[in-house]
């Protein structure tokens, strides 16, 4: 082993060492702020935060003293009940816990993990995986055409949420593109991020022009997008896709903003694609996450079919698709922008080059694409994850991504060099805040926090357990792929949005119990102690709602006053007290003494071996960063 790979496997110890203390309160997490388990009396490692006095699943005559405490929240004061002698150490830890939560947006954790380090140690971080000028290269830019030109940097001048580096044609002058960018909102003028490097045709992404009621133009912007289309095919013309609707598009001119009028634009045509803006994406994600969290099922394709998820989806497919069949089958120009060019903009750019791009559909090129359109180009992660200041700014719109791209794998099984689990891993740390890939609305922003040194990378983690999101049936073409976009041939991302359903996890675990494996599609098979072992390797083990799970995960029993509900460690779900009296030590969670686990996590470690009802204590090596 060469010693740069020695010297990531000791940053990855240390940083697994650092995260696995701060693990040790996870079990706690749970909806309503209460644990729902009815077992710390024989679990003396376990110390719950609080417990609230109306918890019915705490059994009465229970033998452990408490005391009585009120702690002071947003809502009003909170009733806790909490063990005796640490009521004192336990209400400090809740508020800074509080304090954590409301400024985790701009205290992440991921600023935690790494101090300083050393220049050889760069690659070891994960951020070396993107170089714009690298990525152009590998697509076959004319340098004589295209002029890679650092406008924009150091100071980030030209536009704010832009990159150092961008490509523009050879012939337009600074004062040209420095015109365009006034005329554009937010800084954000047309700028190359795709071009077929045989056929020379190209894809541009921009912002919206500040043409006003007044209709107003801008000579320079008009020049740059002709001396663009003399970069392309001879007698090529250029489709501008707008994002928005045509109503949408009109109600920004008064504003002061609006689109193109192409009578200014030669060989140009406009296209709109009706794509919601981030307001109705957030109402309807809110919807769906009211539904998948329900404990009712009926009328549910009815509700599902109301969230209106699945029709954006749809519409963000027939975008995509139209923009490919424009580049791969008309041989054409595109320009592509919404409003500022940072949300819609960076949906159909990142999509429509998947389908044409075979190289994007590779774990590497999956990466990249990520990092130019999303990262490099500037959408607003921190505001559209949820900044606790700016609520109306909150929008899922990369999770739609996420969502399109798997919609497409789900058509295309074979098409892609990785499977769901690459996908569900990154939606997972879109929120944690753990590396630093999705922290900042832009790259000036990172770069000013010095985020590319002082943290990780998620690439870093996802490459430590690679071999379980690989897709075993990729077979590479290089042909362009057109999914289906009719609502009727999508689906539900369950494995997304339903993974802590109790219907769902109890299916999954009554066909683990059969021995019923992976499909083609999911990647390659893994035998129920691996498939366990990865699943406590990835990440955080959320625990199911207590308020909402009314029967046992394995028996389907109802829960009652004799038949109680316990949390398993492992997995999360809950378990009446028949299917969780094993006990085992889960060292990679934080807990170094025996606790809770259900049959199914012990059996499947153990084997399908009977054993007695007895204390086992075991540490586990995880290898890697795969308890990140």
């Amino acid at each position: 082993m060469s010693s740069t790979s020695h010297s990531g496997e000791t940053v990855a110890v240390q940083s697994r060492q650092a995260i696995a203390h701060s693990q040790s309160a996870r079990f706690m997490q749970t909806e309503g702020g209460n644990s729902g388990d009815a077992d710390y009396e024989d679990e003396q490692d376990v110390i719950p935060i609080f417990t609230t006095d109306n918890d019915e699943t705490e059994a009465e005559g229970s033998p452990v003293n408490t005391d009585s405490n009120e702690v002071e929240t947003g809502s009003g004061l909170v009733q806790l009940t909490l063990p005796q002698p640490s009521a004192e150490l336990i209400q400090l830890l809740y508020i800074r816990l509080s304090d954590i939560v409301a400024n985790v947006a701009d205290y992440p954790p991921a600023q935690l993990y790494i101090r300083f380090f050393k220049d050889e140690m760069h690659e070891l971080i994960g951020w070396n995986v993107y170089n714009f000028p690298r990525e152009m290269e590998r697509q076959g830019v004319s340098e004589e055409l295209w002029k890679l030109q650092a406008v924009n940097g150091p100071s980030y001048d030209l536009c704010e949420t832009y990159p150092q580096l961008l490509y523009f044609p050879a012939s337009v002058p600074l004062s040209d593109l420095q015109e365009s960018a006034k005329f554009r909102s937010k800084g954000r003028l047309p700028c190359l991020v795709w071009v077929n490097g045989k056929k020379k045709n190209f894809m541009l992404r921009c912002a919206q022009p500040l043409t006003g009621a007044a209709g107003k133009h801008s000579r320079e912007d008009e020049l740059l997008i002709q001396e663009s289309m003399k970069c392309g095919p001879p007698d090529g013309n250029l489709t501008i896709f707008d994002a928005r609707s045509f109503s949408a598009a009109t109600g920004n001119k008064i504003m002061g903003k609006g689109t193109e009028d192409i009578t200014n634009y030669p060989n140009t045509r406009l296209t709109y694609l009706d794509i919601p803006n981030i307001h109705a994406v957030r109402e309807s994600f809110e919807s769906l996450k009211t539904l998948c969290l329900s404990s009712t099922s009926d009328k549910w394709f009815s509700a599902l079919e109301n969230t209106q998820w699945l029709n954006y989806i749809s519409l963000i497919l027939k975008g995509a698709t139209m923009i490919a069949r424009c580049l791969k089958l008309q041989q054409g120009n595109v320009l592509i922008h919404c409003s500022d060019g940072w949300d819609r903009t960076s949906q159909l750019t990142s999509l429509s080059q998947l389908l044409m791009d075979p190289y994007f559909r590779t774990v590497e090129g999956f990466k990249v694409l990520i990092e130019k359109e999303w990262l490099s180009f500037g959408h607003k992660f921190q505001q559209r994850l949820g900044h606790p200041l700016l609520p109306h700014e909150r929008s899922p719109i990369f999770l739609q991504f996420l969502d399109c791209v798997h919609q497409i794998m789900w058509q295309y099984p074979n098409a892609f060099e990785f499977n769901d689990s690459l996908l569900l891993r990154v939606a997972e740390h879109i929120n944690t805040a753990w590396f630093g890939t999705f922290l900042c609305n832009c790259d000036r922003e990172r770069h000013n926090l010095s985020l590319y040194a002082t943290t990780l990378s998620l690439w870093a983690h996802i490459d430590t357990d690679l071999h379980s999101m690989l897709n075993s049936d990729f077979t590479e073409t290089k042909k362009t792929i057109f999914p289906i976009i009719n609502i009727r041939r999508l689906r539900l991302w369950e494995e997304y949005f339903l993974t802590f359903d109790p219907t769902h996890m109890a299916q999954q675990g009554h066909a683990e119990e059969h021995g019923v494996t992976q499909t083609a599609s999911d990647g390659p098979k893994a035998t129920p102690q691996a498939a366990l072992t990865q699943s406590w390797a990835t990440d955080t083990v959320v625990w199911m709602s207590n308020d909402k799970t009314l029967d046992c995960c394995f028996c389907q029993q109802r829960f009652s006053a004799f038949r109680r509900k316990h949390h398993c460690r492992a997995c999360g779900r809950i378990f009446c007290n028949d299917c969780t009296k094993r006990r085992m030590a889960l060292s990679h969670l934080g807990y170094f003494q025996p606790v809770r686990v259900c049959d199914e996590c012990y059996s499947k470690l153990h084997g399908a071996q009977n054993t007695k009802d007895t204390d086992v204590c075991i540490t586990y090596n995880i290898i890697g960063w795969n308890v990140l």
